[in-house]
């Protein structure tokens, strides 16, 4: 069988290595590139047992909702108070309701309410662990485990990220750019270098849909392209660079932080990780492709100008035709 030069590279010997049924487990210790082919360094939704896959779902049905019927979105409320943690369920329902499970029953909250896309986040507000509940429609809540009220000046949040206190948001009246908060009070949206703000992105990138907290960098993901912020303390420093710009359509909803490494997302062409400009799962073999061809094509031009070299020193009045003879042939073959 011919051997495939971009798996092998020249120079060096092959070894075959056999890929078991991970019969071995899961190996979260060790680094994945160091780990034996008889260990998985991650898997979902699998059992092992056996080395054999099995009949039935690998997801069960959640419990905590007390079988609640009309579920759009739902998440968790840690508080710490007491030196004890509570973990209080909450959704929100179709009409835009929002639940809290408390001891197995399902209470509504009065004064506020969750409509469209709703995305909420945990954070520790002058001392109490509240949940800050972000509607596309109704803006923000804050929940403090007794009583909820709304955020009157708060945009209507699409997406948010939490970063250095603040909470950086895209918002659906105001599609070019990232508004963020009050340094240490994510309720507080009035515009001044001492308070909040916002950060204007009038390019071709299209709108701002997603923001994310990354690596001490919020990333922000358009309609085809991804912009970095660097925001510390002083907003009067924050900064905003272009990295990469997609051909296809950039799926906000799929994009997903993967440990500390790695953020991965879907265009309409392929499925990218981000390391910048970022690279499709699909093509690295193609990628490898035209890396091998440019150093090949590197390799004949120098080959070439190295035989116009010894031409030309062997006789000055025929070097122009064999400098154009050389070049002819160059052409030719980078083709």
């Amino acid at each position: 069988m011919r051997k495939n030069p971009y798996l092998l590279p020249s120079g060096q010997r092959a070894s075959r290595i056999e890929i078991s049924d991970y019969l071995g487990g899961a190996d979260f210790v060790h680094d994945e590139s160091a780990v034996n082919a008889a260990y998985a360094s991650k898997y979902k939704n699998f059992r092992i047992r056996e080395g054999v896959l099995t009949d039935g779902w690998g997801i069960e049905e959640c419990t905590l909702l007390g079988g609640a019927a009309d579920v759009k979105y739902a998440w968790l409320y840690k508080k710490t108070e007491d030196g004890g943690e509570t973990v209080t369920p909450m959704y929100c329902d179709g009409s835009g309701r929002v639940h809290a499970v408390k001891g197995g029953k399902d209470e509504i909250l009065d004064g506020i309410t969750a409509r469209g896309t709703v995305s909420a986040a945990d954070y520790r507000l002058y001392g109490t662990d509240v949940s800050l509940i972000c509607s596309s429609v109704d803006g923000m809540a804050v929940y403090d485990g007794e009583t909820a009220r709304m955020v009157e000046s708060s945009p209507k949040i699409t997406s948010m990220a939490l970063h250095y206190e603040r909470l950086f948001v895209t918002s659906a009246d105001a599609v070019t750019s990232v508004r963020f908060s009050d340094d240490l009070d994510p309720t507080n949206w009035s515009q001044s270098l001492d308070s909040g703000g916002f950060v204007e992105l009038a390019d071709g990138y299209g709108k701002s849909n997603k923001v994310v907290a990354f690596l001490n960098y919020v990333y922000i993901f358009r309609d085809y392209g991804i912009s970095r912020m660097i925001a510390y303390a002083d907003q009067s420093e924050f900064s905003v660079s272009n990295l990469y710009v997609s051909a296809g359509r950039i799926y906000p909803s799929s994009v997903a932080v993967c440990g500390d490494k790695v953020i991965s997302f879907r265009t309409a062409d392929s499925t990218c990780s981000t390391d910048f400009p970022p690279r499709p799962f699909s093509n690295r073999s193609e990628a490898s492709r035209r890396k091998k061809t440019a150093r090949s094509a590197t390799g004949r031009t120098a080959n070439i100008f190295s035989r116009i070299r010894r031409a030309a020193k062997k006789t000055t009045a025929c070097s122009f035709t064999i400098r154009s003879a050389a070049m002819r042939k160059f052409r030719k073959d980078s083709r």
